[in-house]
């Protein structure tokens, strides 16, 4: 199996990133389904990971069309020319649980992406766990979306040119882990996000003092 080879379904394509051209003449190589729909069996090594994940099935590679779409990133378990870091499953399980302690900000300033799910597939499942997941609480998602796209439109209007904007707005978080089978972790995190555009003035002198001190505006509320 080639392990420095991603690989993106989407749709009625499949795309794969050869960098460093060990399968495929160039560094890049894409299928239409719809044309190839012997592929599963064609190279199997490399879409059986796909079956079985998230409505992904055999179906899909005969029919040439996937609703949705996915990345796969195989796991370098030996060094290459491109990096000599090895991942294994006890690697990327801390990685999970690093990344897990600090998702719930990564949501703050994004402007589409309201909930972020992990899940764990064992080798000898043919479905998927979910093990975590955070996104916005559902009594202020309709005014965080509101606040955000106002404030992008006043950008867009070039409004910014000759006046400071200034948009502030609380959004709530939500987190569950499922991890420990027994029992169910939630957390609910309060924030105040204040998105700040000082066009062609000079910021406020208190402005920077208050970006280094995140603390005083996040509220941790744990149950």
């Amino acid at each position: 199996m080639y392990l420095d080879i991603p690989s993106v379904l989407s749709g009625d394509k499949l795309g794969m990133i050869d960098p460093q051209q060990f399968a495929f003449p160039a560094s890049s190589h894409g299928w239409s389904l719809s044309r190839h729909s012997k592929l599963l069996s064609t190279i199997p090594h490399q879409l059986e990971p796909y079956v079985g994940t998230f409505d992904c099935d055999a179906g899909s590679f005969r029919s040439g069309f996937y609703r949705g779409t996915m990345f796969r990133f195989p796991l370098r378990t030996q060094p290459s020319a491109l990096s000599s870091s090895l991942y294994d499953e006890e690697k990327m399980c801390e990685l999970l649980r690093n990344f897990e302690a600090d998702a719930c900000l990564l949501l703050l300033f994004l402007r589409n992406l309201e909930r972020i799910s992990v899940y764990e597939r064992d080798k000898n499942s043919k479905t998927c766990r979910l093990v975590y997941r955070v996104e916005l609480a559902e009594n202020c998602v309709a005014d965080v979306r509101k606040a955000r796209s106002e404030f992008v439109e006043k950008l867009r209007d070039g409004a910014w040119r000759d006046r400071t904007l200034v948009s502030s707005y609380p959004v709530t978080m939500t987190s569950e882990s499922f991890r420990d089978r027994s029992t169910t972790q939630k957390r609910r995190i309060n924030f105040l996000v204040t998105n700040h555009c000082c066009g062609s003035q000079v910021p406020p002198s208190n402005f920077n003092e208050l970006s280094r001190k995140v603390e005083c505006i996040r509220n941790h509320a744990v149950r």
